[in-house]
This record gives structure tokens, C-alpha cells and sequence, in this order.
């Protein structure tokens, strides 16, 4: 089992990487190029459509490892007691690639703030679930007990994703804040700046009308 073990954690690692590596690293590269120009707002687009591109490969990929998990459990790694852990591991896939997005979008703002807590809830909560379940199982087979350990990920794989999320929206919702007060600035400013030229032109037209008046008497006394 432990080779075959190994060749699991191989595939979960090339299945990880491929749908990650490269998300994570884009969104932080364009994060940080539209934040050099203060244009939070492309920030948050690029890192949201992101979100959303992985998710929908996160799923297909899901989908394909739950249809053809027998095969894998039994034609590459050869052994049909890692048929259960496969099923495990595909909640993951979807959950951490999300994550990936909404980590790059840190890593571009030079933010590291989110992912070291986030990371170290995963871990204290993977502690947990092992420590809550282990007791209960450690009797059972080395098959249930790797399905064991694969749910205990999966617990702290969600509480990293929920709270990389917390910091982002707080985020998001602090510039969205801060962009419509600009906004209603920008907009009153303008405003007044209008009403200033308005009566700066009829204080005009009055000095033009009285400057009329003053040379239509000097005419006349003349």
C-alpha cells in the first residue's frame, strides 16, 4: 500500500499543480501590474474571472476523476483500496484551485497577511478532524484510515478557502466603498465648479451691462 500510496500522492500533486501553478502566478503578476497604476478595479476583474475559470476546471476535472476513478485505482496505481481516497480527493480539486485564485490576487498586492493565516487554519484544522477521527477509525483498514486522513484535508482545504475569501471581499468592499466616496466627491467638486463659472458669468454680464449704462450717460451729457 505504500508504494501505491506514493503514486496517489504524485497524481493529486500533478493534478494540483496543473490547475494552480499557473492561475495563481498570473493573477499575481496582473494584480500587481494594475495596482502599480492604481486601477484596483482591474485587480478585482482579472481575479474574479480567474475564480471562475479554475472553478469551471476544477469541476470538469472532478467530474472525470469520479467517472474513472475505478480505472485509475486499478490500471495506475494498482491497487483498488485507493478507489476510496481518490473519491475523497475529489472534493478538493475545485475547492483549492478557487483558493489559488484569491491567493495570487494577495501575492500581486504584496499581502502575505491572508495566506499565512489562512494557511495555519488549514493546518490547525486538519489537526482536529484527524485527532476527532483517528480514535474512532484507527481499527478499521489502512484503506479507511487513508480515506480518514483525505477528509481531514478536505476540512482544512475549506477553512483556508473561506477565509482567503473573507480577506478578499473585505477588501473588495473597502475599495468599492472608497471608490464611490471619490465618486460623490468627484462629483460635488465638479458641481460646485459649475455654480462658480455660472455666477462668475452673470457677475460679468452685470459689469458689461453697467459699463453699457456708464458710457450710454456720459454720451448723453455730452
Amino acid at each position: 500500500m505504500q508504494k501505491e500510496w506514493g503514486y496517489f500522492s504524485l497524481l493529486y500533486s500533478l493534478i494540483i499543480l496543473t490547475l494552480t501553478a499557473g492561475v495563481s502566478i498570473a493573477v499575481s503578476r496582473l494584480t500587481a501590474q494594475y495596482c502599480a497604476t492604481n486601477n484596483q478595479a482591474k485587480a478585482f476583474e482579472v481575479t474574479r474571472k480567474a475564480a471562475v475559470l479554475v472553478v469551471v476546471a476544477g469541476i470538469i476535472v472532478s467530474v472525470v476523476m469520479f467517472f474513472g476513478s475505478k480505472y485509475i485505482a486499478s490500471h495506475i496505481l494498482h491497487d483498488k483500496r485507493t478507489y476510496l481516497s481518490l473519491l475523497c480527493l475529489i472534493p478538493c480539486i475545485p475547492i483549492i484551485a478557487l483558493a489559488s485564485a484569491f491567493k495570487g490576487y494577495f501575492y500581486g498586492t504584496r499581502n502575505v497577511v491572508p495566506t499565512a493565516i489562512s494557511q495555519m487554519a488549514e493546518q490547525i484544522v486538519k489537526i482536529i478532524v484527524i485527532l476527532m477521527l483517528v480514535q474512532k477509525f484507527q481499527s478499521n483498514s489502512l484503506e479507511i484510515v487513508c480515506a480518514v486522513a483525505l477528509v481531514a484535508m478536505i476540512a482544512g482545504e475549506v477553512a483556508n478557502l473561506l477565509i482567503v475569501m473573507l480577506f478578499y471581499y473585505v477588501k473588495e468592499n473597502r475599495a468599492e466603498k472608497k471608490t464611490g466616496w471619490l465618486t460623490k466627491s468627484n462629483h460635488i467638486k465638479d458641481r460646485l465648479h459649475s455654480i462658480r463659472n455660472s455666477l462668475t458669468e452673470k457677475s460679468a454680464l452685470k459689469n458689461v451691462t453697467r459699463v453699457k449704462s456708464s458710457i450710454k450717460s456720459s454720451i448723453r451729457g455730452v
